[in-house]
């Protein structure tokens, strides 16, 4: 009776901090988020600002307003010297995809054409089923209700309604930095004041796991993300040196793919496997070759710089990876896809050290 009812007494605990958390991420964070964000920079600044406050013998508020104000100065130029650029490829990037999404019904007439080519040596009956299924699975691309002709530039008038409320969250994240590192330490203090020693303790430990282990990955990342950017970026070179390629936005379009690759799950196949089918179907083999060959390339070089640049640090296994990047997705959209794995991989790490115990480790 009495281990039933401690049974019951811990369901009903973890479903509350399930709740909560869910309640927090789904309608808090999305509030609090300039400040979330502000704490950790504020955090990632706390060295710079002491060496900063050592070297030049000013307070630490002084510091922390100049180096604030000296990064901002940095940022601004930089995207002052290439935002003009950018800002017009992404532009001109964007009038050729909806370009592209107005021929869209010549786009997948000429791939079920081809679809219906390379099974013209099968018999009738197969061909007739082949045809079928072909114009039922592509129609759905162009159903006024849900076809990718309307979704694309939908989400691109969506993000251009959020750009006001966008803009003030980056205004207030950068006046709420410069408070935070100001008073960093009083107000980490008055926390770890609110919590016991035990708490204390998992605190800091979450800290120290999250400024180590995250951060240690996100640089990792990153140069994994480089290193893709600059092999998907030769191979479409290559490919406009030999007239495969003759369209521009290399390195806009080479910048997405990285993007997606460093993704868990999805990679560099995502885009460039469809891509290569469709270029075969279409008669344009060179292309595909070219894409399917680029795609091995940078698999293979994925799979053997990823351990050594990664090294040993600790993540949950790819099945529960994708199983909560799913799960974030569908309850708290791009926010949850990024953040939820990463709280997964912090109390697996946690759980590994013996700070919690939520599952049996032997």
């Amino acid at each position: 009776m009495e281990k039933r009812k401690r049974f019951l007494i811990n369901i009903m605990y973890f479903t509350l901090i399930l709740i909560i958390g869910f309640i927090s991420l789904k309608y808090l964070f999305p509030i609090v988020s300039p400040f979330v964000f502000a704490f950790i920079i504020s955090s990632l600044l706390q060295k710079p600002i002491t060496f900063v406050s050592a070297k030049t013998k000013l307070s630490r508020k002084v510091s922390a307003i100049i180096l604030i104000l000296v990064i901002l100065l940095l940022i601004s130029t930089f995207l002052f010297l290439i935002g003009n650029t950018v800002a017009n490829n992404i532009e001109s990037f964007i009038s050729f995809v909806a370009k592209k999404i107005e021929n869209l019904p010549e786009i997948i007439e000429n791939v079920k054409q081809g679809i219906l080519n390379l099974t013209s040596g099968l018999p009738a009956i197969i061909q007739t089923k082949i045809k079928e299924y072909t114009n039922n699975f592509f129609n759905l691309f162009l159903s006024p209700e849900g076809g990718i002709t309307n979704s694309p530039l939908n989400s691109v008038f969506d993000w251009a309604k959020k750009i006001p409320s966008i803009f003030l969250a980056v205004i207030i994240g950068i006046i709420s930095t410069a408070f935070f590192s100001i008073d960093y330490q009083k107000i980490t203090n008055f926390i770890i004041r609110q919590l016991s020693p035990k708490h204390q303790n998992t605190l800091l430990a979450i800290k120290k796991i999250f400024f180590s282990t995250i951060l240690k990955l996100i640089k990792s990342y990153s140069i994994l993300m480089l290193i893709t950017f600059a092999q998907i970026a030769a191979m479409f070179y290559l490919m406009k040196i030999f007239n495969v390629y003759k369209t521009d936005y290399i390195i806009l379009l080479s910048a997405l793919i990285a993007i997606i690759d460093i993704v868990p799950i999805l990679g560099t196949g995502t885009i460039l496997i469809p891509w290569a089918v469709y270029a075969i179907v279409v008669g344009n083999t060179k292309m595909g070759i070219f894409l399917l060959v680029g795609y091995l390339i940078i698999a293979i070089a994925r799979n053997i710089l990823e351990p050594k640049i990664i090294g040993n640090q600790v993540g949950a296994s790819p099945i529960v990876t994708l199983l909560f990047m799913y799960i974030g997705l569908k309850l708290f959209g791009v926010v949850g896809l990024i953040v939820l794995p990463m709280i997964v991989i912090i109390i697996k790490i946690l759980s590994d050290s013996g700070k919690i115990r939520i599952w049996k480790t032997e």
